[in-house]
C-alpha cells in the first residue's frame, strides 16, 4: 500500500507537499459532505424506515395531544439525518435513548396541534420537492418552465394585468 506522500508524488519543498495535503483534505471534506447528502436524500425518499414513516408513526402515537415524538431503533444510523432535518427547519427537539429498550426517541417541542403537524409535513414535502428540483438537469428544468408557460398562458396574462 502506498503512503500519502507516494500518492502525492515528488515535490520540490515541504511547503508544496503541505499545500497538496491541504488540497486533498479539502476533497476529503467534500467527499464526506457528498456521502452525507446522498444518505440524507435516501433517508428522505425511503418509504420504509424513512422520515415519512417516522413522522407517520409519531402522528399515530400522538393522539393524546402530547409533544410529538419520533422513535427509531438505535441500530438504525439515522439520528444525524433527523437532527439535520429538524435543525434546517428550526424545530426545537431533544433526543434521548430509552434505557429499557433499543429505541431512540426525539421529543419535538411545541408540536401538539394539527397545525404544528401540518407544518412539519409541509417541511417534509418541501424537502422532497427540493430534492426533485436539484436532481434535474438544466434542460429538464427549461422544458418544465416552457410547458408551464404554455399550459398556463391565460393565468400568466391575468397576473401581468393585475400588476
Amino acid at each position: 500500500m502506498q503512503s500519502l506522500y507516494e500518492v502525492l508524488g515528488p515535490s520540490k519543498s515541504v511547503e508544496e507537499r503541505n499545500l497538496r495535503v491541504q488540497q486533498l483534505s479539502s476533497y476529503n471534506e467534500d467527499l464526506k459532505l457528498s456521502i452525507f447528502e446522498t444518505n440524507y436524500i435516501d433517508f428522505i425518499k425511503k418509504e420504509e424506515n424513512g422520515l415519512f414513516s417516522i413522522i407517520k408513526r409519531a402522528i399515530v402515537n400522538n393522539l393524546k395531544g402530547d409533544d410529538l415524538c419520533f422513535y427509531w431503533d438505535i441500530h438504525e444510523p439515522i439520528q444525524q439525518y433527523i437532527e439535520y432535518f429538524l435543525n434546517k427547519y428550526h424545530y426545537k427537539f431533544k433526543i434521548e435513548h430509552i434505557s429499557y429498550s433499543s429505541d431512540m426517541v426525539c421529543f419535538l417541542q411545541n408540536i401538539k396541534t394539527v397545525a404544528g403537524v401540518k407544518d412539519l409535513l409541509l417541511c417534509f414535502y418541501g424537502e422532497l420537492q427540493q430534492i426533485e428540483h436539484f436532481s434535474k438537469s438544466k434542460e429538464e428544468l427549461w422544458q418544465e418552465y416552457n410547458e408551464f408557460v404554455t399550459n398556463n398562458q391565460e393565468w400568466i396574462e391575468k397576473k401581468k394585468e393585475g400588476r
